[in-house]
């Protein structure tokens, strides 16, 4: 089953529409070009909500991995797409839990919607939570506070997606948004790290 990739653009919505969709395009076309680095042209990129869905990924987790060093990610999660059904979250839930967990560690299910919907996150997180402890051995803990995995659970109106799988990223504007600038490298210590901040508020160094 081919998986899914969800790009948070956190900074983005701070934004107003028109220069929110002029970032987007540009952090599309970021991503495009790693996706051809590595050999995935097929990829198909949608929006839902304020995520980017990148679907068709043999390997979503090391895809979501690779792109989280682009700026203006947030956080990239390697997912599977499920209907809007708890039964069938549940299930997917449970069989992610299968291959992350193990005796002794602690879990939490987190569910977030990311446009309306009928389906309720608390009762995503009872219903998958116990489907999980019904289906691996005893010995594990759900952890709400401080847990050693997390498996979330992104829904919407008719879909939802369901991650074990999350890899922060740098954050911040995509590169060009801003302009370009030319650094002079001064400092050997400094001066690379200070270009890096500045590359991630959006210049083009």
């Amino acid at each position: 089953m081919s998986g899914v990739v969800l790009v948070s653009t956190a900074e983005f919505t701070l934004k107003s529409h028109p220069v929110r969709q002029l970032l987007i395009r540009l952090l599309k076309r970021h991503i495009r070009f790693n996706l051809k680095r590595i050999g995935l042209e097929n990829c198909t990129i949608t929006q839902a909500g304020g995520f980017l869905v990148l679907a068709n990924l043999d390997d979503a987790e090391n895809t979501a991995k690779d792109l989280a060093h682009i700026f203006g990610i947030a956080h990239a999660d390697a997912c599977q797409a499920t209907s809007l059904d708890l039964e069938e979250i549940a299930e997917f839930a449970a069989k992610l839990a299968q291959q992350k967990l193990k005796i002794g560690d602690t879990f939490a299910i987190r569910a977030r919607n990311f446009e309306p919907s009928k389906m309720k996150g608390k009762e995503i997180e009872i219903r998958a939570g116990s489907e999980v402890l019904s289906r691996l051995p005893s010995g594990l803990k759900v952890n709400l506070s401080n847990p050693d995995h997390t498996v979330r659970v992104f829904y919407g109106a008719k879909e939802a997606f369901v991650s074990s799988a999350r890899f922060n990223g740098p954050g911040g504007l995509p590169v060009g948004s801003q302009g370009s600038l030319l650094g002079i490298a001064t400092d050997p210590a400094l001066a690379p790290l200070a270009f890096y901040l500045l590359m991630k508020r959006g210049a083009m160094v």
